[in-house]
């Protein structure tokens, strides 16, 4: 399969794909084409931040709350973490039953004796990886 890519000011956005029979590769480019990026807002004591889904590091229920954890700081989510995790892009997973990690942001993994996985993002916040998604997430990342 060719690939174009065409940039300029003048471009809205459209990706317009030629090919003799829709097959997984151009299915997937579908999916993602139609999924359309929603902004999640943010609140803090400071103010109201709208963010790109890729900005946060992190998805934290905390005490019936959610938190986004971004480059910015610890931000209250109004909705809750199944209907977030709806509509995520692919490069957000599910560490445990109360955080949905960015890949992007992680920024090392740390194994131990018993087992665990530990999660360290770039913005320092640390979570560990549950036994029940452990797999899934070796999977994603190539362990």
């Amino acid at each position: 399969m060719k690939f174009s890519l065409i940039l300029g000011e003048e471009y809205e956005g459209e990706v317009v794909i030629y090919a003799k029979e829709e097959n997984a590769t151009v299915s997937a480019i579908r999916a993602i084409c139609e999924k359309e990026e929603k902004n999640i807002v943010g609140y803090s004591d400071g103010g109201i931040y709208t963010l790109s889904p890729y900005e946060i590091d992190c998805f934290v229920s905390e005490k019936d709350q959610l938190f986004a954890y971004t480059a910015v700081g610890k931000l209250r989510i109004k909705s809750r973490l199944s209907k977030i995790e709806e509509d995520l892009p692919s490069c957000f997973i599910r560490i445990n039953q109360s955080c949905i990690a960015n890949l992007n942001m992680i920024e090392r993994f740390d194994a131990s004796f018993s087992g665990t996985l530990g999660v360290i993002f770039k913005n320092g916040y640390r979570d560990y990886v549950s036994r029940r998604n452990l797999k899934k997430v070796k999977e994603r990342i190539g362990i």
